[in-house]
């Protein structure tokens, strides 16, 4: 074993530790020493460990809501790829497949859209919504291994997406809420960043689930996906859990005044809002369209295309919450254009696709404008509507809509033009001309 550095040289030993630490704020020499020591001693995670229980400690109600669109969003990312595939092993056609996901979009939307006002009608809050519907999330996947037949299979997608257009925007609620003052945005970026990692360590374990299936129990495919579901509803059971530490969030009494004022929606948010139904669209778009080019037009293979989306999404991360951290800051102005010039650039060079590294580009700018822009539109919306609880469903239901509606119409131009990923370079240019009227809005405002 070599001698520690600090030990080769002029220290007393009485004196290594302290002169150690002291002296790594002046000489790099001891920096490499420390990191090896403290990674082998696992004091690392230790500290680690201590840190994310200081930020709950701290932040009780935003690491829970963290923590539920972790593990939710593992849950779900299990279900979405074997659904087409279950449904289909009953003889549906490709038409029928593609109403699975349609209908459970539909229903989400429409949730989204009058949850607020609904939950507010029955007077529940946020909070106690979360902790009431989370269980019909678990309920209902695991529902899914019961009876395969395609009328029943249909007919819980169109709940489940009743339930989730529930859930998700009250989350998304009350992490803004529950973050503190200039942190919202980063709040949110982390929620988003931390669904995200949920979804690609379920993509991950999913191969995992199958080899365990069919190797060490000898289950048979069609046998398998039952016991998917049951796995998949586990994952799902967390956050139901997870919910009941959720404090219940304080109301505000407003006066008549600001109610009559709350029904009135700024002309900056709709603008907004068109710009969210636009990225909704190159999002989905690009997780659909874009992947049968890949395969079609440079021959890449399923584990091609899957390790691409996953380096240019964890590449986008700090950019994420780098972006988010300026916004806390109340530099908007400067970073707003910075995320619509991003976007436009990405689905520019995505219409053309000259090449494979043109398309992980794209994708790297793509992600981190968009990406971006989704927390930064509700921290924005907040703070221009006092009505801020109805329109977090109608962000989600925004979203949805493009989300249903562009891979669509990139479909058709694939099928039709020859310039095949030409609807990214339609929704990227919408997008930018949204921007210029949100901008000509605020100096508009200012000025009156």
């Amino acid at each position: 074993m070599s001698v520690p550095i600090y030990q080769s040289m002029s220290i007393p030993p009485d004196k290594w530790k302290m002169d150690t630490l002291t002296s790594l704020r002046i000489a790099n020499i001891y920096v490499d020493y420390l990191v090896e020591e403290i990674y082998e001693s696992g004091l690392f995670d230790i500290l680690a460990l201590a840190y994310i229980i200081r930020f709950m400690k701290r932040n009780k109600n935003t690491a829970i809501l963290i923590f539920i669109a972790f593990t939710g969003t593992m849950g779900f990312g299990i279900i979405s790829p074997i659904l087409p595939l279950y449904v289909r092993s009953m003889g549906a056609t490709g038409v029928m497949v593609g109403l699975v996901s349609s209908v459970f979009m539909l229903s989400r939307a429409l949730t989204s859209l009058f949850s607020g006002d609904f939950l507010k009608k029955i007077k529940i809050s946020r909070g106690n919504s979360i902790k009431i519907f989370s269980p019909f999330m678990a309920v209902l996947t695991a529902a899914y291994a019961l009876i395969p037949v395609y009328g029943y299979i249909i007919t819980l997608r169109f709940i489940h997406g009743l339930v989730n257009g529930v859930i998700w925007p009250s989350a998304q609620y009350l992490t803004i809420k529950s973050a503190k003052k200039g942190e919202e945005a980063r709040t949110m970026s982390l929620y988003y960043i931390f669904g995200n990692v949920g979804g690609f360590l379920s993509k991950l374990l999913l191969p995992v689930f199958i080899l365990m299936l069919n190797d060490y129990m000898h289950i048979p495919e069609n046998g398998q996906y039952p016991f998917l579901f049951i796995i998949a509803s586990i994952f799902m059971t967390i956050p139901v859990i997870s919910s009941f530490f959720l404090s219940t969030e304080k109301k505000t009494v407003e006066s008549p005044k600001e109610v009559k004022n709350n029904k009135k929606m700024a002309v900056s948010t709709m603008i907004l809002l068109f710009a969210a139904m636009l990225g909704g669209a190159i999002l989905t778009t690009s997780n659909s369209i874009l992947i049968l080019y890949l395969k079609e037009h440079f021959g890449s293979t399923l584990k091609d295309i899957s390790l691409i989306l996953f380096v240019t999404n964890i590449i986008s991360f700090p950019f994420i919450y780098l972006i988010s951290h300026i916004v806390d800051r109340g530099n908007e102005r400067f970073i707003l254009p910075v995320i619509f010039a991003l976007t436009f650039a990405a689905t520019i060079i995505l219409s053309f696709a000259w090449s494979i590294g043109a398309v992980i580009l794209s994708l790297i700018l793509m992600y981190i404008g968009l990406k971006s822009f989704r927390p930064v539109l509700r921290v924005l919306i907040n703070r221009d509507n006092e009505n801020f609880n109805s329109l977090i469903g109608y962000i989600n239901a925004i979203e949805n809509t493009g989300s249903i509606i562009g891979p669509i119409i990139a479909g058709f131009i694939y099928d039709k033009f020859t310039n095949q990923l030409s609807s990214f370079g339609i929704y990227g240019s919408l997008m930018l001309f949204s921007y210029m009227l949100y901008f000509i809005r605020k100096i508009t405002a200012e000025r009156t």
